[in-house]
């Protein structure tokens, strides 16, 4: 953070509405009543800052681990939208996706070369600064700013048209997005079924804007003269070699974008050489670095609290050591005109249409912090599925402790770094004064929401897929449970009691680990009172060998979002089983209760299979 000194302009009716605009802004601002002028600055910087990492943090929301697929409740909740499943780290339909679990996350190793790199390119500016044209050196950055903002701008505007839209159809309409952008799949198969060149269409009657009596008749008119219709049949997966999903925000998007890119072009007197001005438009500068600071946050995530420590923490050193050390990074910031940092005019001291100095916040003091912010807010989401496994969606409103203290502490340190430089009247590490009071906020909060190590605990990443420890595991993936003694040898599994129903059985099993009377709750409304129905059989997938016969499984239809929360409970460790003296207890109670010749020649069938 620092002062820039003077910038020279031309006489203001020279100027297009957008100048002429930039300097009317300036004017504006430093006639509000009731606001110091030595604030405005400061409040301005604050205040854009909050708005970035905000919209960051909320462009990296997506379905967390624990929450359960949207469409579960697509039919009946009033939240449900398309966009829903979009975008989440635990949600793969391709291929690469797969090969490349972890390639968005931040590992430990990129936080600690992270500032090395960065300081490498600092180095390597000043030389260029020092040794090589600035003109020519200005020129093949700010073409290389030009050519890349095209890819950010789109990826920004996407989310930003995406989150709008998504909250006004459901607000206003009542409906979801794709009232205004509809979702189309375009796939390419190959032609398993030889149909001859040219377009194959599926024809009924509705493709004539006719009846069906009078499509029937148009058939057999057809036929009589020999014509053969023939209509597409459903695609094969085998037979798709791609598939993309895509909806038409791009219509927007790309056009906005390209727009942003012009704009760029055209108040970039070094890109344009008509442009009146000796340096980029001050409002242009902060379109552009707000896009570039806002995709910073939304790609770089960080996958746990740990590896965003340690970051920041290497950052903070690396602040202080090229602002306090060697001043390289006022020199490269004040030598460079590209939008790389969020200018912010002060008050003019004198003629406003001739002079003006910026004051500058680095966009790394915006987008580091505020992928930690990102984290913090994604931590708080996944808090809430964690505690209550729901169907994920966008518009449901959940607790934000963590993301609310991260804000205000991110807000005391960039106050804090502005009453430095007005005290030391020189350039400031920011993050001196931001990295501090967020670790230190942000461990407090946990500290006494008793979280700390849920906190540190907390990871998104994906564990690499290895084939020796998942064959060691293969024995605890799948329980069967039979009366037949040769289909599971793991005792502790089996159901061995035919005369105790399976409920009766899980629900004490689940009540003698737990503890608790919610379980037992949860299983009686699970629980059919028809003794005929009362076979239970959960995501199974396993072949029945050869040998025993299984004549017939019933299967009790059950809510699937209740279904789904007693698997993750039942997968928990560790489970305690009945002891002998429990077990005698059941004998005695199902001798006096007597026994049911039929249900036991109904049980001999019966097959029961958790995984």
């Amino acid at each position: 953070m620092s002062n820039v000194t003077e910038i020279q302009f031309p006489e203001f009716e020279t100027l297009d509405y957008l100048d002429q605009l930039s300097f009317q802004s300036v004017r504006w601002l430093y006639s509000i009543k009731y606001v110091s002028p030595q604030l405005v600055a400061p409040l301005l910087t604050v205040a854009l800052a909050l708005l970035i990492v905000t919209i960051g943090a909320y462009s990296t929301l997506a379905k967390p681990r624990d929450a359960l697929d949207s469409n579960l409740d697509k039919d009946e909740n009033p939240n449900w939208d398309p966009t829903d499943n979009d975008g989440s780290t635990f949600i793969k339909s391709s291929k690469l996706e797969l090969e490349l679990l972890n390639h968005e996350s931040l590992s430990l190793l990129h936080a600690f070369l992270l500032p090395i790199m960065a300081g490498v390119t600092l180095y390597t500016l000043d030389y260029c600064l020092k040794n090589i044209s600035k003109d020519k050196l200005m020129r093949y950055l700010n073409w290389y700013m030009l050519i890349t903002c095209p890819f950010s701008h789109i990826s920004v505007l996407d989310y930003m048209i995406t989150a709008t839209t998504r909250t006004l159809t459901h607000k206003l309409l009542g409906k979801n997005s794709s009232w205004i952008f509809k979702r189309y799949r375009l796939v390419m198969s190959s032609d398993a079924e030889t149909f001859p060149l040219g377009v194959v269409e599926y024809l009924e009657a509705s493709t004539f804007k006719k009846d069906d009596s009078w499509f029937q008749k148009f058939k057999i008119h057809l036929k009589e003269q020999g014509v053969q219709i023939i209509h597409p049949k459903t695609l094969k997966r085998a037979n798709q070699p791609f598939s993309l999903v895509f909806d038409s925000k791009y219509l927007f998007s790309g056009p906005l974008a390209l727009a942003c890119g012009y704009l760029f072009y055209q108040y970039n007197p070094v890109l344009n050489s008509s442009y009146l001005l000796p340096s980029n438009n001050w409002l242009v500068t902060n379109l552009m670095g707000i896009n570039f600071a806002i995709f910073g946050i939304k790609h770089l995530k960080i996958s746990n609290f740990t590896i965003a420590y340690c970051l920041l923490v290497a950052l903070f050193f690396y602040d202080i050591y090229f602002v306090f050390g060697n001043k390289i990074m006022i020199k490269v910031a004040t030598g460079i005109d590209i939008p790389i940092k969020l200018c912010i005019p002060l008050k003019p001291s004198g003629d406003l249409y001739h002079s003006f100095r910026l004051s500058l916040l680095g966009l790394g003091d915006v987008a580091l912090p505020g992928a930690l912010i990102s984290l913090c807010l994604r931590f708080d989401l996944s808090n809430f599925y964690k505690i209550e496994p729901l169907p994920f969606h966008h518009l449901n409103s959940f607790p934000t402790p963590y993301f609310k203290t991260s804000l205000v502490t991110y807000t005391a340190g960039l106050i804090g770094s502005y009453c430095a430089l007005n005290y030391f009247k020189s350039g400031q590490p920011a993050l001196l004064y931001i990295v501090p009071s967020m670790l230190l906020g942000i461990t407090l909060m946990a500290y006494i929401r008793g979280e700390s190590r849920a906190l540190f605990q907390y990871s998104e990443h994906i564990e690499e897929f290895d084939l020796n420890k998942n064959e060691e595991n293969d024995d605890k993936s799948m329980v069967l449970i039979t009366t037949d003694e040769d289909t599971n040898e793991d005792d502790d599994y089996l159901y061995e009691d035919p005369n105790d129903s399976y409920d009766e059985w899980e629900a004490k099993v689940e009540l003698k680990r737990l503890g608790t009377e919610d379980l037992h709750n949860l299983l009686e409304e699970l629980i059919d009172d028809d003794d005929d129905d009362d076979t239970f059989l959960i995501n199974s997938d396993q072949d029945q060998e050869s040998g025993d016969e299984i004549d017939e499984i019933d299967i009790v239809e059950v809510d699937e979002i209740e279904l789904i929360r007693l698997q993750n409970d039942l997968r928990q460790e560790p489970r305690e089983w009945y002891s002998d003296d429990d077990e005698e207890e059941e004998e005695e109670e199902v001798e006096n209760d007597g026994d049911n010749d039929d249900d036991d020649e109904d049980e001999e069938d019966k097959v029961y299979i958790l995984q």
